[in-house]
């Protein structure tokens, strides 16, 4: 194998990956559903009143973050070069 890489390591870490990715679709899923919940209520008491700092803080976190880190991940390394 390429720089010392069996085939085991390989496929455990193609594993690793898979379920990351796994994980994180469902966590996606979550936050959706959430929203999908929430928003009526949102809407109504946060959307409706008068512009504040809470009201900007809330919009930045609800609407802007999630986009922001997903659109920009940080590399998470682990012990082989191999785990991205």
């Amino acid at each position: 194998m390429t720089a010392g890489v069996s085939v085991a390591e390989l496929i455990k870490i193609m594993n690793n990956l898979f379920i990351g990715r796994m994980c994180s679709a469902v966590a996606i899923t979550l936050v959706m559903y959430d929203w999908i919940l929430v928003f009526p209520r949102e809407y109504a008491t946060i959307y409706q009143s008068r512009w504040s700092l809470p009201k900007l803080l809330l919009l930045y976190v609800r609407l802007l973050f999630p986009h922001l880190s997903y659109a920009h991940p940080k590399p998470r390394y682990g012990s082989s070069p191999l785990l991205l």
